[in-house]
């Protein structure tokens, strides 16, 4: 079966810029949890994260005070000192790693947009020099625009 480079596109996005799970990938795509978890391995996500620097401590940290905060309402417990503490200091910690974040998104946004716009040009030799030279440029974009260097 051949994969629709749209979903992939939307399940790589929702991965590795929204944090999403890959269960939640699959429910909002469509597809099995399988298909999610084999393209993660086969284009090698979970590197890409790594390598990104803070992007995904940043989308861990946004995910746990959304959590926290849906704790907190549930239990009616936004006025607690403690609770209050806890959120501000998970939204203090976040908000220093979200510019960061931002901008290693919208860059590979942008190198998302190039991959399609080089796949589609119909020009061989600059696909091919572009494939030839694309871990490098993102190699390149992850060191200049990351913590992680």
């Amino acid at each position: 079966m051949a994969t629709d480079k749209g979903q992939l596109n939307k399940a790589q996005e929702m991965y590795c810029e929204q944090g999403a799970t890959p269960t939640e990938i699959a429910d909002q795509l469509g597809v099995s949890v399988t298909t999610v978890y084999r393209w993660i391995k086969k284009y090698n996500w979970n590197a890409f994260l790594e390598d990104s620097g803070t992007i995904s401590l940043s989308l861990k940290l946004k995910k746990e005070f959304n959590s926290e905060l849906e704790k907190a309402i549930e239990e009616s417990k936004l006025s607690d000192p403690a609770t209050a503490d806890k959120l501000a200091k998970l939204m203090k910690v976040y908000e220093k790693l979200a510019p960061e974040a931002m901008t290693l998104s919208n860059i590979l946004i942008l190198f998302q947009g190039l991959v399609e716009y080089v796949g589609q040009c119909g020009d061989d030799k600059f696909l091919e020099g572009f494939q030839m030279h694309a871990f490098d440029m993102k190699d390149y974009l992850r060191k200049k625009y990351s913590n992680k260097r």
